[in-house]
């Protein structure tokens, strides 16, 4: 047969296949990256179980097992085998995390004096929760024998701390995430302090002076010495002040102390810094910094992509100062909530180096008109502005801030034949969220400029202690005070004109830009609203065809205003009315609010007839 005609060579050998039980099983302990994909499924019960197979199987899956250990306070009572095997196994810890070390009279602590951390070979450390103080030499004992690979050192809720621990994090050239965070001051006697002359001696391996302590100004050392530092996060991090709990901590006495930080590091702001090309990431919420720190900071970190400076209380910066060529092109998100500058020209500088900002919040600063110019100008793709508390803003800067550069608005452009090519009116296509609460010096003029000139808008949020009626409506309905010359707004798209008659004149108004994107609409405290003005609102508020939630007030509202609005209305906040909420009004949210979800009136009185009948009607109405 042709398939048994073939060469000699060709023909395979005959191979004695050897029983079952003599065949060479397959050892899966030779290949280690088996072992390491088994281990990524196993929890840490089940690798206990594994390791106390044989000794084998022990020398394989202990380093899986001690790959990442967390030690709580009580471990010694809890788990004292765990205790009993850390100085012969730390060796194979990569994370570790230390949580909940209470003071000197709990077990805890004992165990940390005692434990041998020499052989700690980690790349990520978590020390949280410490109502013991952590100083300097407590932090070198933990990343010394680590210092070429640790690349996360995480610290978080601490209580009290001693010594400068940016200092010890310069040791570690590896180092790209690098985080503290002080426990809350309700929480505890959260304190950051000098080093006091009685504690331990210092390690040999960094020497530290009696007067250094943790401060975000030795941010700019660390950065030299960790130069692949991605994120920085530094949160509650301010001067001690005398007369605390921690008495025996040297501390600022004074308030004035913030803005002498700026005096001490005036002599760093000429110095040349290393540009740090991986960092992205630096929130310092809450955090005590100099004018001249934020400069360096923005001078050497070009890639950086979101800076929270955001403050619970006020930061007056003095000392600031960009260079006019700065270019962060690629800043998106920037939070300056409570900084103040001194100079009166630090926005301004900021915003014209970061012309890509997409995120904004200068809430509760000392922004003032030319600035908010200075912003609309220089930074067009602003996606979300919020400017609450903000009480130096007013109309002329909002108008300045939505309108073409004045450069521009006052001259025509020319053509390329020669014609003449005039500046259309102002739309701004990008802004989708703008929050003005509490903005004292704002009236309804600003407010309507933003209504006529926000294309976009999805979120809007004009809360203000007192609306004043008569200048947010078109001047048809109010007689307007002054001699400003009227200004000419684009027409909506898709939205042609409406008009209504109000005492037998025929009014023709313009839509809302907005009218087609608005989601949230917060409009409250709008007094001494008259009949004309309700149906010019109610006209405004029947355009807004994406509107899910409106929160609404006023002295002298009445609900008629919502009448034409609700089948896509989600959400529904009334402050105040003329009167309180009747049976006809219940029937009105019944049959044209189908989507209503949440409903909060104080005018609608609870166990009251119309609120049982609207309890009946919409059982999963969420009613306040």
């Amino acid at each position: 047969m042709p398939a048994l005609i073939c060469r000699e060579t060709t023909v395979a050998p005959i191979v004695k296949k050897r029983p079952l039980q003599q065949q060479d099983s397959l050892d899966i302990f030779k290949l280690p990256e088996i072992c390491d994909l088994i281990a990524q499924h196993l929890d840490k019960t089940t690798l206990t179980t594994v390791v106390r197979v044989s000794s084998h199987w022990y020398a394989t899956w202990i380093r899986h097992l001690w790959r990442r250990v967390r030690v709580e306070s009580g471990t010694a009572t809890k788990a004292p085998e765990t205790m009993q095997a850390f100085p012969r196994l730390s060796g194979l810890i990569r994370q570790l995390e230390w949580t909940h070390l209470s003071d000197s009279t709990s077990p805890a602590s004992p165990i940390l004096q005692s434990m041998d951390l020499s052989q700690l070979n980690l790349y990520s450390l978590l020390l949280s929760n410490w109502s013991t103080e952590l100083n300097a030499d407590t932090l070198l004992q933990f990343v010394k024998s680590s210092a070429h690979r640790l690349s996360v050192l995480r610290l978080h809720n601490m209580t009290r701390i001693r010594g400068d621990l940016f200092k010890v994090a310069g040791l570690l050239p590896s180092l790209q995430h690098i985080s503290l965070t002080m426990a809350e001051e309700d929480s505890g006697h959260r304190r950051c302090g000098r080093r006091s002359t009685d504690s331990a001696p210092t390690s040999p391996g960094i020497l530290l002076a009696g007067s250094e302590r943790t401060s975000a100004d030795s941010l700019l050392e660390l950065m030299d010495k960790c130069p692949q530092l991605r994120v920085i996060e530094i949160q509650d991090l301010r001067p001690s002040k005398a007369g605390g709990l921690n008495a025996d901590v040297e501390a600022d006495s004074d308030s004035s102390s913030v803005l002498d930080v700026d005096v001490a590091k005036e002599s760093a702001a000429g110095r040349v810094w290393k540009p740090m090309q991986h960092l992205t990431t630096i929130n310092l919420c809450a955090t005590t910094i100099s004018g001249s720190t934020l400069s360096a900071i923005f001078a050497r970190c070009p890639q950086l992509i979101k800076l929270n400076l955001n403050q619970t209380s006020p930061l007056y910066l003095s000392g600031f100062h960009l260079d006019p060529l700065l270019a962060m092109d690629t800043l998106s998100t920037l939070t300056l909530s409570g900084c103040h500058f001194l100079d009166g020209h630090g926005y301004k500088q900021v915003f014209k180096a970061c012309p890509k900002l997409l995120n904004l919040d200068i809430s509760q600063t000392n922004v003032d008109d030319a600035a908010l110019g200075v912003l609309g100008h220089s930074c067009p793709y602003l996606v979300d502005l919020n400017m609450d508390g903000s009480q130096q803003i007013t109309d002329r800067g909002l108008k300045d801030m939505f309108s073409h550069r004045p450069a521009v608005a006052a001259n025509s452009q020319q053509g390329s034949l020669g014609t003449t090519v005039q500046q259309g009116p102002y739309q701004n296509h990008h802004l989708q969220s703008l929050s003005l609460l509490n903005c004292t010096e704002l009236t309804g003029q600003g407010i309507h400029h933003i209504l006529m000139t926000c294309a976009r808008l999805r979120f809007l949020d004009i809360q203000q202690p007192e609306l004043l009626p008569e200048s947010l409506f078109p001047h048809s309905l109010e007689s307007d005070e002054g001699n400003e010359p009227t200004t000419i707004y684009p027409e909506a798209e898709n939205g042609p004109a409406s008009t209504h008659e109000t005492n037998n004149d025929v009014v023709i108004s313009s839509p809302w830009a907005c009218h087609s994107t608005l989601e949230h609409l917060r409009f409250k405290n709008l007094n001494v609203i008259n009949s004309e003005q309700t149906k010019f609102l109610n006209a405004r508020l029947r355009e807004l065809s994406q509107l899910k939630v409106l929160h609404i007030g006023g002295s002298q509202l009445e609900l008629s205003i919502l009448d034409g609005l609700g089948h896509q209305l989600e959400s529904l906040y009334i402050d105040d009315l003329a009167r309180e909420v009747n049976l006809d009004d219940v029937r009105w949210l019944v049959d044209h609010t189908p989507n209503l979800k949440k409903l909060w009136c104080r005018q609608l009185i609870r166990y009251s007839e119309p609120w049982k009948l609207l309890r009946g009607a919409r059982q999963h109405l969420k009613v306040w």
